[in-house]
């Protein structure tokens, strides 16, 4: 897997406008948009969102490093520490080894 960056976002105007897209690929940042009046598309991106506001105090003033390490820490437990009902109480780091072969 290669580490790239990408943005996920929905189909509004200011993730369309070709300055937006232009920036974007000037800093070598891949987009992701959902397809047209479908929801779902951004579901899981949002429920993250969600889930990280829950667990984090959005109100603090971080600095732009801080946001990083804060985003990072919250990836780092979700993905090797918090268990999961949908996976059987498993994290999805224990679940992905579960369907490699």
């Amino acid at each position: 897997m290669t580490d790239q960056t990408w943005i996920c976002s929905d189909q509004g105007v200011h993730y369309t406008a070709r300055a937006y897209r232009d920036k974007l690929a000037e800093l070598g940042v891949r987009q992701s948009m959902s397809r047209r009046a479908c929801c779902w598309d951004n579901a899981p991106i949002e429920s993250f969102w969600g889930r990280l506001k829950e667990q984090t105090d959005p109100t603090a003033h971080l600095t732009p490093s801080q946001v990083t390490q804060t985003v990072d820490d919250y990836i780092h437990y979700y993905n090797e520490k918090r268990g999961q009902a949908r996976l059987g109480w498993k994290t999805p780091t224990e679940y992905e080894t579960t369907l490699t072969t």
